[in-house]
């Protein structure tokens, strides 16, 4: 029997084992990096609460700071009744903070608050929430009302302006999806086993 036979199985072995680990901690880093984005964690009101009164400010609490350019450029803020219908605001950018506040009161109905915000790791994110408001209001009342236009046969029968559809709460951020980096991960993983038992049993039949 050859004397070096059982230190080079050992150490055949251990090669075996460090590979295991290091294809598995890879694994690990490439699912935790395909997480990595920023997500909305709560907001004030919280999603699916029912309020007695209009909201006079929306906050949407992120996970991590928020990437903005000049005035608040990159982020997009769009609030819809169930009807549809865009309601004005403003909103500004603070830290993992967004603060909306809408230009009218909400009225009783249910309300979509959608927003498009930039991660901090650079990747935008749509989310968006929904509550609703039973204040007894029948109508919106605009906080600066407007001198009424006269409206032409013409313009009345005009279809009316599409409206940007609100983000859905789940939509994809970008980027391969975690699926395929598990399935990439346990793919190296075993391919790295696989060619070290293979150089094993060739060491041994020797």
């Amino acid at each position: 029997m050859n004397s070096f036979a059982i230190p080079r199985q050992r150490t055949l072995l251990t090669r075996l084992f460090a590979a295991a680990m290091i294809s598995l901690l890879a694994l690990f880093t490439i699912g935790t990096a395909a997480h990595a984005h920023d997500e909305l964690i709560g907001s004030t009101p919280e999603a699916g609460t029912t309020l007695t009164e209009s909201p006079k400010e929306i906050v949407l609490n992120f996970s991590g700071e928020l990437q903005t350019l000049a005035d608040d450029g990159g982020t997009v803020v769009v609030i819809s009744n169930q009807a549809g219908d865009e309601i004005g605001n403003d909103f500004e950018v603070e830290g993992r903070d967004v603060h909306i506040t809408p230009a009218t009161e909400l009225v009783s109905g249910e309300y979509t608050v959608a927003s498009r915000v930039i991660s901090s790791d650079g990747h935008p994110i749509e989310k968006a929430i929904s509550f609703t408001v039973e204040s007894g209001e029948n109508s919106a009342a605009p906080i600066e009302s407007a001198a009424p236009e006269t409206v032409s046969a013409d313009e009345s029968t005009a279809a009316p302006a599409e409206e940007p559809a609100p983000a859905d709460e789940t939509a994809a951020t970008g980027g391969i999806s975690p699926v395929l980096w598990i399935v990439i991960g346990v793919a190296i993983a075993g391919t790295a086993i696989a060619v070290l038992v293979n150089f094993t049993r060739r060491n041994n039949t020797r």
